[in-house]
């Protein structure tokens, strides 16, 4: 068994869009001043790689805590879209060419861009390949269970009606971005697992993302 992280290192002022709560990560003791290591940090909901919950998108929706564990672990493929220019959208016919045929029920489904590549050029914040409403309701009707992207976001920069988050989102399927390193499990079928912190009554949360390979799947 191997297992790979999928996850964005959280760093202080780490890159993140504006308006959103800056990264802190800050030494409150050190073991020669109190004899204790100890770390403060101050994160937004979506800061990072992290998962989220239908409620940040639907009014009285599950929050993350509520969101059913199995949801975020189970067999998982990757869709390459990485041919992708920035500020294209990737529509249904491009997840259908991508998956070809490959998605079965309660499947994770991932989507490589190649954005993971550019983490922090200031131009990529607003300009990044991102998905129509038609192609999130592929993949609803298409019974993913949950849906990544190595991104930010999923949606237009810009948009405030969220059209691909709502069409996931109401019906019952988390969204995991900000993801790396998925050029690296792009020809197989592995185990995925993005566990969020349980923070209570909260539309979205942190995750540590990892792919597990076993045998051939």
């Amino acid at each position: 068994m191997k297992i790979l992280d999928l996850s964005r290192p959280i760093t202080d002022g780490m890159y993140h869009f504006s308006g959103d709560p800056v990264p802190q990560v800050k030494i409150f003791s050190t073991i020669e001043e109190k004899g204790w290591a100890l770390t403060e940090f101050t994160l937004g909901s979506h800061s990072g790689t992290h998962v989220d919950a239908p409620c940040h998108k639907v009014k009285g929706a599950s929050t993350i805590d509520e969101v059913p564990l199995e949801k975020f672990f189970g067999e998982t493929i990757v869709l390459d879209l990485s041919y992708k220019k920035p500020d294209e959208s990737i529509t249904a016919k491009d997840l259908e060419k991508a998956a070809n045929d490959r998605i079965r029920p309660s499947d994770i489904v991932l989507i490589l861009t190649g954005m993971a590549s550019h983490w922090g050029k200031e131009e990529y914040l607003t300009k990044y390949p991102y998905l129509t409403e038609d192609a999130a309701k592929w993949l609803v009707n298409s019974k993913v269970k949950l849906v990544g992207i190595d991104w930010l976001t999923v949606e237009k920069f810009g948009s405030k009606e969220g059209l691909a988050h709502l069409a996931l989102l109401e019906n019952g399927i988390p969204i995991v971005e900000n993801l790396v390193n998925l050029e690296k499990i792009k020809d197989e079928r592995v185990l995925f697992a993005c566990f969020p912190l349980r923070l209570a009554g909260v539309d979205g949360a942190p995750t540590r993302a990892v792919a597990i390979k076993t045998k051939k799947r």
